[in-house]
């Protein structure tokens, strides 16, 4: 029985034809017509089975294509050969009459060629204008101006928060608003039986979390912990407040005079020693005298340095 042998444009067939021509060139035959028909077509493009007994008929439609494309290069090249000869006569009786006539130059430049000009290429058309666009962006002098520019502006920037930080500590009552909140929390921190969370973060296994302290609500619920915390927070800030809002030695008085308010603080801290103020067993006094020594300082060099100006400007009046 000889074998069938295939012929025609894929377009026409049917599917099941292309499921049957698929499967002879032993390539998937699943699918849609157009998928059958594409996958059809780049097999034969890329094993070129023109020579095929079976298969050959396939490519009727593309020879047939190249032989039109080849009878239609070849009548441009006689239609622009015959041009040229019929100038070349023209231009030869021409110069008998009139010989300063010179021939027309697009005749002359396909005469001279034989060929068509190629139209120029959108790819490269493409890259050059995106060339073009890159170095109109990139603009070495401008990105340095630009650098210097937000240069200066972080360091102006810098300068700003470290005069804001410098004139926050440079008052003696924010010195020791800080000092009693570090204490406030370092009492926490030894008072609370923390528990832990741990939140793993990486494998199973691996060791690796993430551990997050919490209070236990039952102890936030008791009263033990507030009754330690008024035992602090009375001889540290409500009765050191009140003697600086009462006692006040500054020139123009304050509302609260911190040199006097830390005075008192560090009397306290240092009389009330840790059978007045015990955390879970552990002693905290010297880092309450360590605070009140602090703001007392602090408060002693403000009040220096005032007493200094208001002295200056007596002098110069």
């Amino acid at each position: 029985m000889s074998a069938v042998q295939y012929s025609g444009p894929l377009p026409p067939k049917r599917k099941g034809e292309l499921q049957e021509i698929a499967e002879k060139l032993s390539i998937d035959a699943s699918g849609t017509k157009d998928e059958l028909q594409a996958r059809i077509k780049a097999h034969l493009d890329a094993k070129d089975l023109s020579e095929d007994p079976v298969f050959g008929g396939l490519y009727t439609s593309k020879r047939k294509m190249m032989r039109k494309e080849s009878g239609l290069a070849s009548s441009m090249t006689q239609s622009v050969v015959s041009d040229t000869e019929t100038s070349s006569l023209l231009k030869r009786k021409g110069s008998t009459r009139h010989k300063q006539t010179p021939p027309p130059p697009e005749v002359e430049a396909e005469g001279a060629t034989g060929t068509l000009t190629a139209p120029p290429s959108p790819v490269r058309a493409l890259i050059e204008n995106v060339d073009a666009a890159i170095s109109n962006v990139v603009d070495k002098d401008a990105l340095v101006q630009a650098a210097g520019q937000r240069s200066v502006q972080l360091r102006a920037r810098a300068v700003e928060y470290l005069d804001s930080s410098r004139k926050f500590l440079s008052n003696a009552t924010n010195i020791a608003s800080v000092t009693v909140l570090l204490e406030f929390l370092f009492i926490l921190y030894v008072m609370v039986p923390w528990q832990y969370y741990e939140i793993p973060v990486d494998k199973a296994g691996s060791g690796s979390s993430v551990v997050i302290p919490y209070p236990p609500l039952s102890y936030l619920l008791s009263t033990h912990l507030y009754k330690e915390l008024s035992y602090w927070f009375i001889p540290t800030v409500l009765l050191p407040q009140a003697a600086g809002t009462l006692i006040s030695f500054s020139t123009p008085r304050k509302d609260v005079d911190p040199l006097s308010a830390g005075i008192v603080k560090l009397a306290l801290a240092v009389i009330l020693d840790d059978s007045w103020f015990a955390v879970q067993g552990k002693t905290v006094s010297q880092w309450r005298v360590v605070g009140a020594a602090t703001s007392l300082a602090f408060a002693l060099a403000e009040a220096t340095e005032e007493r200094r100006v208001v002295m200056r400007q007596q002098h110069d009046h």
